[in-house]
Formats: C-alpha cells, sequence, structure tokens
C-alpha cells in the first residue's frame, strides 16, 4: 500500500474538504515533531506501551497547531509543511501518540478552530515528500485546505542554480515548441507587454529568467541537451507530464535544473489549453508586478485564479523573490554614482510609481536625492500598488543604467590581465621572477585586478571598456598552452566582478629539456577570444644557471574585443582557434572547445594548404572544364581531390583529439568557431577542413547533395559510405559559421596592442551594404567579364557603382560618396612589406593603404571590402597582409580568399558574392551564415571556386 493511499483511507469518512484540512494539519504536526527536543527519544524510544490510542481533545490538538502556527498568520513566513509517516510519534501535551493514531476528524475540526475564518492567507513549504509516491494527488490538498489565500510549494535543492533575476521579465521559449504559439498571444496581455520581453532560446540568446515549454520533463531534458549552447533560466514552467518514471524523476529534475542552471519548476496538468496558460502566466507577471513573492504569485495565478492543477518546485531564493529587490539594486547602484552624473529621470515614472515630487524644488536627477525618494518608497506599505509602478521602475532603472554607461565611458579605471609564478624551494612555493627551472614544479598564478607590484601585470588593459551594469560578475575561461613543456593546453575558470579583481586560477606545470618557456594565456568568454598574452622565459638547470639579466616576461597582448558590455547578449561559439609561432618559428595552433582544449604544430598544415591552393588554380586555368556540375567531369574530380587534402588537414589538427573516444562526436557538432591568427603567414585554409573519411578517388556525390546543400543539414538518419561517396557538408566552410580576426600587434606605429574598433557592439549591429559601391579592376580583368558585377551591384545593393580608373581616383570615390562596399578585382604581387595591389595598371603598396581609401574621416559606417583576384606567388599568403592594412583602417568587414583566383574567374565570384550578400529569401542576414550559404548556393551551381572566400570581421554583424 502506497503512503498517500495509506493517508486517504484514514480519512474515508470525511469530505473532501475536511480531508484536506486533516491532511494540511498532520504536515504541519509531522514538521513540528522533528523539532521538538525529545523527537529522536519518541522515535526510537518510547515503547508500545505509553502510545495513546484514544482520541485526543480538539483543544490540545488545536494548542499545538496554533504553536506551530505562530507569527504565520496573515504574514510573509514560511510554515515547513512535510509529507506525514504514519508511524512516526509525536507528542501533543502529556500524551504520545503515532499519526496514524490520531483522530482525522478531530484533525480537521482542529484546523478549521486555529483559523475561525480569520486566517487570510498561508504559504506552505513542503520540505520533505516519499520519492515513491506520485506528487499531484496530495500536493493538490494543500490548495484546497483553509484558508482560501493559501500558498505551497516543494522546496528545491538547486545545487547548481545560477540566480540572476531581471525586469523586466525575459521570458524564454524554443523555436518549434508548441508553446510559441503562446508567447505570441502573451505579448499582447497588460501588463505582460510591458513588463517582460521574450526571448527565443539559441545561440544568440541563451539565457532567461523565465523558460516556457510544453512537454515532457524527459522531453525538455532532451532539448536542453541538444541545445548548441549551454542554457540559463531560473524557472521552468512545463505543460506537461513530469511523474511518467518515479525512479528516475528527481535525477531527472536534478539533470535539467543542472543544464539550465535553474532554480525551480512549475508543472501544469498537460490538458491546459493555450488560452489558460497565457492568461494565467499574465496573472502571474500581474502579481509580480505587486510585489508578491513568487511562490504566491505562482500558486494565485496557476491554481486559484486559473486552475492548471500545479506542482511547484521552488528554491528558497527563487520562492522569495520579489520586484522590490530589484528596487534594492537600483538604490545601491544609484549611491554608487558619481554627484556629476545626471540620470534622465522623469516625473511620468514617478508618478506610475506614485511617489510625490515637487518639479519646482525636487532635483529629481540627482543620484543622492533620488536614492532616498527609492528609500523611503521602499518602506512604503502601499508599494507597487498598481501595475504601473513596476513599469515606473522599470524606466528608472533604464535611466540609471544609460548614466552608469556614461560615467564608466569617462573614466574607468583599468584593470589588466595580471600573472605570479612560483616554485616549490624547500617545501614552500616561492615567488620567481627570472627564469624556470628544469623538473621544478611551478605554479603559475593568473587574475585580472588592478595594477599591485605583487603581481605581474602586462601594459596595456583588460578590454572591459563597456562592462554591464546589472551584471554582479562574468565567468571567464583561462587556458594555458606551451608547445614544449606541457603536452596539451590546461583549462581554468575565474569570476570577474565589476568593480575590483577577478577570482585567482592557478596552473601546475614542470618545465622540461627545452631551452624557452613559451606559454600562452587566453581569455574567452562564451567560446569567444578577449585576449591572449605570452608568458616567456628561460629554462635553466637550476638556480645557479640564471643570469642577472635573465626575466620571465608577460608580453604580446592581443584584445580581439574592445566592447564587452554586450557579451552575455552575443552568439555563443563552440570552438576558437588561436594561430601563433614560437619563438624559432613554428606555427603553432591552440584550439579550446566547451570542454576540451588543445595544441597542434601546424608545420605539416603548410604543405598541404599549398597544395590546396595548386588544387584550386586548376580551375582558374582551365574554366571550362569545371563549368559542369559537381557529380560530373573534372568537377567530380577536384571535389574529391578536395575532400582528401580537407580530410588530412583535419587529421594535422585534431588527430590527437581522437584518442578521446567523446571527442570526435563534439568537434563535428562544433557549428561556430572563432579563429585568430597573430602573424601574417598563419594562414591556414580551415574552410577546407573535410571531416567525414577521406573518399575513394572514384567517389562520387552522395544522391542527397543538392537536398543537403538546399537545407544546410544532412538527414538525421544518413547512412551513405563516405567513402564511395563525398559530401559538399563536411567541408568546415559549408557546414559551419567561421568568423576570422587576423590582427598583428606590430603593425601598430606605436607598438601598442592592436584592438578592433569596427565590431557590433549592443548600440551598432547593422552593417549597411545598400546604395552606391566603388568598385575597380586590375588591368587583367576584361570589361567584358567586369561587366556582371557591375550589374549585380546596380541590381543588388540599389544604385550603380561608381568604377575608379586607379588609386587615385578610388580615394576620391570613398570620400565623395562614402560608399558601403568597396570590391576590388585586384593583382597581387611580391610579399611582406613590398606586398602590392594592382588596379586599372596602378600599384600600391599594402602599407600605404590609407584611411581615405576605406572611409571618409569622422564617417558612422563601416564598409564592406570585398579583395578577390590572383597572385603570381600561387600561395595566397599575401592576401593576409592585404586584409589586415584595410580591417586597420576602418573597414568593418573584408572578404577575401585563401587560394588563387585568376582573372575572369575573380569576376564571376564576385558577381556571387554581390548577389549572395542580398538575397531574397535568405535565412538569415548576419554575415556568418551569409557566407555560409552563398558556398551552398555555389557548390548548388555547379561552382567550387568560391569555397575559398573567407570572411575577416565580426560573424555577428547583420547585413542590410
Amino acid at each position: 500500500m502506497g503512503t498517500f493511499e495509506f493517508w486517504e483511507k484514514w480519512g474515508l469518512e470525511l469530505d473532501d474538504k475536511q480531508f484536506a484540512n486533516a491532511f494540511a494539519a498532520i504536515g504541519i504536526l509531522t514538521a513540528q515533531a522533528e523539532k521538538l527536543p525529545d523527537a529522536d527519544i519518541l522515535k526510537h524510544v518510547a515503547p508500545k506501551s505509553k502510545i495513546t490510542r484514544h482520541k485526543i481533545p480538539v483543544n490540545l490538538i488545536t494548542a499545538v497547531l496554533d504553536k506551530s502556527l505562530e507569527g504565520a498568520i496573515n504574514k510573509e513566513v514560511l510554515i515547513r509543511w512535510k509529507f506525514p509517516q504514519h508511524d512516526l510519534p509525536v507528542k501533543i501535551a502529556e500524551h504520545v501518540t503515532l499519526l496514524s493514531e490520531l483522530d482525522p476528524k478531530i484533525l480537521a475540526q482542529s484546523w478549521e478552530k486555529v483559523f475561525n475564518n480569520n486566517l487570510i492567507k498561508l504559504r506552505f513549504q513542503v520540505v520533505w515528500y516519499p520519492a515513491s509516491e506520485l506528487i499531484r494527488p496530495w500536493f493538490r490538498l494543500l490548495f484546497e485546505a483553509a484558508p482560501k489565500k493559501i500558498t505551497a510549494f516543494i522546496e528545491f535543492p538547486a545545487r547548481q542554480a545560477y540566480f540572476y533575476m531581471k525586469w523586466p521579465l525575459r521570458l524564454g521559449y524554443f523555436t518549434d515548441n508548441v508553446t510559441e504559439e503562446i508567447i505570441n498571444k502573451i505579448r499582447f496581455l497588460w501588463p505582460s507587454n510591458q513588463l517582460t520581453r521574450t526571448v527565443r532560446i539559441d545561440r544568440e540568446n541563451a539565457n532567461c529568467d523565465v523558460l516556457l515549454f510544453t512537454g515532457s520533463s524527459s522531453q525538455l531534458l532532451r532539448t536542453l541537451l541538444e541545445t548548441p549552447v549551454p542554457q540559463k533560466t531560473n524557472l521552468f514552467i512545463v505543460r506537461g507530464t513530469f511523474e511518467d518514471d518515479l525512479i528516475a524523476m528527481s535525477e531527472r529534475l536534478s539533470s535539467i535544473a543542472a543544464e539550465g542552471r535553474a532554480s525551480g519548476f512549475i508543472f501544469l496538468n498537460p490538458t491546459v489549453t493555450n488560452e489558460v496558460l497565457g492568461e494565467a502566466f499574465n496573472i502571474f507577471v500581474e502579481n509580480l508586478s505587486h510585489n508578491q513573492t513568487i511562490d504566491v504569485a505562482a500558486s494565485d495565478a496557476f491554481n486559484k485564479r486559473c486552475p492548471t492543477d500545479p506542482v511547484i518546485f521552488l528554491s528558497r531564493d527563487l520562492a522569495t523573490f520579489q520586484v522590490e529587490h530589484i528596487l534594492e539594486k537600483i538604490h545601491d547602484r544609484l549611491i554608487k554614482l558619481p554627484p556629476k552624473a545626471r540620470p534622465e529621470i522623469q516625473f511620468e515614472s514617478f508618478r506610475k510609481m506614485e511617489i510625490p515630487v515637487d518639479r519646482e524644488r525636487d532635483d529629481i536627477k540627482n543620484p543622492n536625492n533620488l536614492a532616498d525618494m527609492l528609500e523611503k518608497y521602499k518602506s512604503a506599505e502601499n508599494k507597487f500598488k498598481h501595475e504601473e509602478a513596476a513599469i515606473g521602475m522599470n524606466e528608472i532603472h533604464a535611466a540609471v543604467h544609460d548614466a552608469e554607461k556614461q560615467i564608466t565611458a569617462e573614466k574607468q579605471q583599468k584593470r589588466f590581465l595580471q600573472e605570479q609564478t612560483f616554485i616549490k624551494k624547500e617545501g614552500k612555493l616561492v615567488e620567481e621572477r627570472r627564469a624556470f627551472q628544469r623538473g621544478v614544479a611551478t605554479l603559475i598564478r593568473v587574475r585580472i585586478g588592478l595594477p599591485d607590484e605583487k603581481w605581474v601585470t602586462l601594459e596595456e588593459g583588460f578590454p572591459e571598456e563597456k562592462l554591464p551594469k546589472d551584471r554582479d560578475e562574468w565567468n571567464l575561461t583561462v587556458v594555458l598552452s606551451e608547445p614544449n613543456h606541457l603536452k596539451e593546453p590546461l583549462r581554468r575558470f575565474i569570476k570577474f566582478p565589476k568593480h575590483g579583481p577577478s577570482t585567482e586560477c592557478e596552473f601546475l606545470v614542470q618545465p622540461g629539456k627545452h631551452a624557452r618557456f613559451e606559454g600562452r594565456l587566453t581569455v574567452l568568454h562564451r567560446g569567444r577570444i578577449l585576449q591572449t598574452a605570452m608568458l616567456m622565459g628561460r629554462v635553466v638547470g637550476d638556480e645557479l644557471e640564471i643570469k642577472d639579466k635573465d626575466k620571465i616576461y608577460f608580453t604580446d597582448i592581443l584584445s580581439v574585443r574592445m566592447h564587452i558590455d554586450d557579451l552575455e547578449e552575443r552568439r555563443q561559439f563552440d570552438l576558437a582557434l588561436v594561430m601563433n609561432h614560437t619563438t624559432d618559428g613554428r606555427p603553432r595552433l591552440t584550439a579550446i572547445a566547451n570542454d576540451h582544449a588543445w595544441g597542434v604544430d601546424l608545420t605539416e598544415c603548410k604543405k598541404i594548404t599549398t597544395n590546396i591552393n595548386a588544387a584550386l588554380s586548376k580551375i582558374a586555368k582551365s574554366v571550362k572544364d569545371y563549368s559542369t556540375g559537381l557529380d560530373t567531369g573534372k568537377n567530380r574530380e577536384l571535389l574529391v581531390e578536395l575532400a582528401n587534402l580537407g580530410n588530412a588537414l583535419y587529421w594535422s589538427i585534431v588527430e590527437e583529439q581522437f584518442k578521446v573516444a567523446k571527442n570526435r562526436s563534439d568537434i563535428a557538432n562544433e557549428k561556430y568557431i572563432q579563429i585568430v591568427s597573430t602573424k601574417p603567414d598563419a594562414i591556414v585554409p580551415f574552410e577546407f577542413i573535410y571531416d567525414f573519411e577521406a573518399p575513394d578517388d572514384d567517389a562520387k556525390p552522395c544522391l542527397s547533395w543538392k537536398d543537403a546543400l538546399t537545407k544546410g543539414t544532412c538527414k538525421n538518419d544518413c547512412r551513405v559510405d563516405k567513402i564511395k561517396y563525398v559530401c559538399p557538408l563536411g567541408f568546415w566552410g559549408v557546414s559551419k559559421v567561421i568568423e576570422r580576426h587576423d590582427i598583428t600587434p606590430e603593425l601598430d606605429e606605436e607598438g601598442k596592442d592592436f584592438y578592433i574598433q569596427s565590431e557590433p557592439t549592443g548600440n551598432r549591429w547593422i552593417l549597411s551594404i545598400t546604395g552606391p559601391a566603388v568598385v575597380a579592376a586590375s588591368e587583367k580583368v576584361a570589361d567584358q567579364a567586369f561587366a556582371p558585377v557591375i550589374l549585380a551591384c546596380t541590381e543588388k545593393l540599389g544604385d550603380a557603382p561608381h568604377k575608379a580608373k586607379d588609386w587615385k581616383d578610388w580615394a576620391t570615390l570613398v570620400q565623395t560618396y562614402e560608399p558601403h562596399v568597396l570590391l576590388a578585382l585586384t593583382h597581387t604581387d611580391g610579399d611582406g612589406i613590398k606586398a602590392t595591389l594592382e588596379i586599372g595598371g596602378e600599384t600600391i603598396r599594402s602599407n600605404h593603404i590609407k584611411n581615405i581609401h576605406v572611409r571618409p574621416e569622422g564617417a558612422a559606417e563601416y564598409p564592406l571590402v570585398a579583395l578577390l583576384g590572383c597572385d603570381t606567388s600561387g600561395t595566397a599568403l599575401e592576401y593576409g597582409s592585404h586584409v589586415r592594412w584595410f580591417r586597420r583602417k576602418g573597414a568593418g568587414v573584408v572578404i577575401g580568399t585563401i587560394a588563387t583566383v585568376f582573372g575572369g574567374h575573380a569576376a564571376k565570384v564576385a558577381e556571387m558574392l554581390i548577389r549572395g550578400l542580398k538575397q531574397d529569401n535568405a535565412k538569415s542576414e548576419r554575415l556568418g551564415e551569409v557566407i555560409q550559404s552563398i558556398k551552398q548556393q555555389a557548390l548548388l551551381e555547379g561552382m567550387l571556386i568560391p569555397l575559398c572566400i573567407v570572411a575577416y570581421g565580426d560573424a555577428d554583424w547583420r547585413l542590410k
């Protein structure tokens, strides 16, 4: 017999209301019994002969209940309630009895007598229930007991929660879940349309406060596990079953909470309609706007006013949250503002909150005055009486946020990436700033903090110019890689607060035989690189070998992102690749995925890169032979050859990862990749990596290749023999979104680090590409071949482009028309500082590209630059230096090639590029997806050469 079934038989003679009252009372007595001083004695020692078996008078039980509920009547106090155990002894006055021996009628009468119809509300906190029992049947009884306004929730142990509630509420949903229909309804309901903002959970927006979901708990868990990036929410509201497997239920809820860093769940009956759920949620938001706690707001909305048969699991932090906590944060932020700060507060905001203001006398823009006014409001009895009050608080919150951003922009006390190096000496850690010692345990400690003589500090600051003001801290990943003394990179984590130093992380290394230590520290957030630096020094045999001039250097800073104020809202990337060179000239790659990192020597990749370039050059030399589809003639042969070269590149870079079985599928699923190279010749054609098996020479494209390219994905059940067939989606450039940054600190005249200025920020996401473009071509490109490019610009960009005769004319046209698109089919020659670009028969050195060649001084927009053409050496490496100069002079994006593209074929690529940038029914307008889509379309049309197109710049730019 189940436990609840026992109690149902125990109260069989009672009506439904009486049974609910008796059950509520016996749960209170159960929780109270364990708090008594002699509870253990009663449970384990009391002989059966002492158990009272007659009816205990109502007044005695009432007295115990009165004592238990003391202070809770009509007050915001949580009352502990515990599922009753029939063999538990309890002490009532001088009587000791078992719970099961209590008379249910007397219990019901005692509960009713306690309230005597005077208790308005009561808040139950269920602290224990039997895991083997269905929850919904007994949980709903708590709502049916007296009094009328009763609140109940089950305490949830949110051990891995990240509790951070925003206001207005971020209401999350998954695309293709039927809950999306409810979201569309809520957008038009008052006050939710003012007090929430909807968030579609995907790579771009992974965090929310409340997530609505329709489906079972197992389906929710599967959805979270399949989501490409970690997701955070405070509360799941789930319309669906969760008790289909009682044995696994508890573990499943813990897994869901861990995946979503959640603090609670509200499970609703699967039969609840969209209309009822939308209305219930709107009431929930309305209740919160009146400063109700989460448990009170949820119980009223989902049980009393819109019956949905809820089961509510909440952590105590979540249950007790109120909007006045947001008010407290605003108050605290106001008193931290300097007197000169002037938040743009409107009198209308105070009217909504019913805060009396004298327009003539009160300086509402003074932070201290405003803080005092909010402090008084916080203690007012009628605060948040109306929904408008919460809206007014939103408006004040936004004004304070803007004031903080302005003050921070004016003066931000810089913090820096810092390190300390210690060695083990006579059993103690001793700081060492001169050299590393062979075979000696070495501790490297890292943090981000203010200048401190105890720490070795980089010269330039950490890129924190616009930290968010409504976040307490950021979670950052720190990776240490070293090609000579570490088998694989080490990953650690730090918390970076708004002010003061970050937490510290430590790396333990033991230098080996190599004479140099060359550690690269990389700091990332959400899979995207913020900053890298080098920790370098000599490795000696012992202290006697250390010379006076020896020093451990902490240098070579590279800041990839200047703005990190909107990082939480940016898309999360799966894999970051950092390329640099060791001091002896070896090309080196550090790869950092979500849960593992590795290092690779790229020396072998140079030959593969040259072979890829040579293979693609065949197209330029014999265009006619490669003009048919992918599945016939020379195109098929070249596709197979590229797949084999791409597979070799794949094995050169990720071979070590196959030693860990799970990593192969992990890498295949990493769809968003960021590449940062810090040396001019560090170009590796990652876009050509082929992550399927190397196909046979006579392999053909699989039968579904066109359908796969059209949809952008292979069938889930694809079982094609990857050796007999070649799949175009095996190439990274076709199946993944790749963001490239080619940055060389040495390019800066002042010798300081180079920041990317032209990147999307919270205030600027659009990269406009419409309007008149400036175009030019090498004298080697015939006018007839260039004509389709002119036509494509006219049709797709809205105006006929201006064609430059030479570089002087190019600069004049740029200054005159302020174009959004610059396109040049150049001929390149030379290398290094002698690398040149030719248009119209005139040559210019790359390092002579000036600002006037890219954009007018003070222009608000950053142009998209396309450099497409051929080089005489056939390596395509020089294009890296051209890209850097155009980026440095203000280009938002530079599109180039990583293979040789000759004459007329360059024009065909340019035409396809322009038409692809402005596709009529594009799946996405973001740069990363647009470049990916252009390649997919090119393959569908039987063209392989567009595979060599790469974009340097932020993949999050929205093209418009």
